[in-house]
């Protein structure tokens, strides 16, 4: 697994620089110290190595304010594994027990 930690590190600063655009595109702010502001390519790098840190043989991904690190691998039908990063923003529905339903939509 540090193989993939050491491999995923390298990379890191490359999709940090792809996606700032879009969290200035879409003007999704994170909590950084004491005020919400677009994050720039450093504070979603530091994201990214946190996260990284946090991949290991019990957990395989790992993601915070849109950003995930992930390590799949090869199954019987899939004979090759994965490892990476992705940029997550989900529409869903939540229910309760009582059949009671709302949209939620989360900036992950």
């Amino acid at each position: 697994m540090e193989e993939v930690r050491i491999e995923l590190k390298q990379r890191a600063s490359g999709f940090a620089e792809r996606i700032q655009p879009v969290y200035q595109f879409l003007g999704w702010k994170w909590n950084l110290g004491n005020e919400l502001s677009v994050p720039q390519v450093s504070h979603i790098l530091d994201a990214l190595v946190d996260l990284i840190e946090c991949i290991d043989e019990d957990c395989r991904s790992s993601s915070s304010g849109g950003v995930e690190v992930f390590y799949i691998d090869p199954t019987p039908y899939d004979l090759c594994g994965y490892y990476g990063f992705r940029f997550k923003f989900e529409d869903y529905v939540i229910w309760d027990q009582e059949g009671r339903s709302r949209f939620v939509s989360v900036r992950n």
